[in-house]
């Protein structure tokens, strides 16, 4: 009885904004029991910070595979570029699996992987406004910090950016680009 009551009062919730903390929380608390009695409850795995930023993209910046699972089988977009929510326009349009290359998050990488709607080779621009992939991160960290990422990201199909249009169409350059677009080659 007391965890039906706990839920309505979490399901009521959900349509605040107390649950976008609630559930950002739970994922930078690497707390998959949270995020799962929340998604229950009824929250929307999709929330957005202010920032445009999905809690997608919040556990991959923390890290854990469970919690990505838990997101992604909820139906968190695996695709959502962070700085797209009408308000504020991010340079960058990182996506939550560019997050996890930067980390090197190689189990976490794994369950995107295992979503097909997950776009491994979609592109986002570095600071300096040099478009990659994935694949590029994960190269570099690996490099780095001696992550495997890259042959994960390899095996689903990752290219790296300057590959890229050589294995798809002229479209399919401009549907995987970030909506600021890329520079010329």
């Amino acid at each position: 009885m007391l965890r039906l009551i706990l839920l309505s009062i979490l399901y009521l919730l959900c349509h605040s904004q107390e649950i976008k903390t609630l559930l950002s929380i739970a994922a930078e608390k690497n707390n998959a029991e949270e995020i799962q009695t929340l998604l229950t409850a009824g929250s929307d795995p999709n929330e957005r910070s202010k920032e445009g930023e999905s809690v997608l993209h919040l556990v991959c910046i923390w890290g854990g595979a469970k919690k990505t699972a838990l997101l992604l089988s909820a139906g968190a977009d695996p695709n959502h570029r962070s700085g797209n929510n009408g308000k504020i326009k991010s340079s960058l349009d990182m996506t939550p699996l560019s997050w996890c290359s930067y980390a090197g998050y190689t189990d976490t990488i794994a369950e995107f992987i295992k979503d097909k709607r997950t776009e491994v080779n979609m592109i986002v621009k570095q600071e300096d406004g040099k478009c990659i992939t994935a694949l590029d991160i994960a190269i570099k960290i690996g490099e780095e910090r001696g992550t495997s990422s890259q042959d994960v990201l390899r095996k689903a199909g990752g290219v790296k950016y300057e590959e890229l249009h050589l294995k798809v169409s002229a479209e399919e350059m401009l549907r995987l680009q970030p909506p600021s677009g890329c520079p010329e080659k």
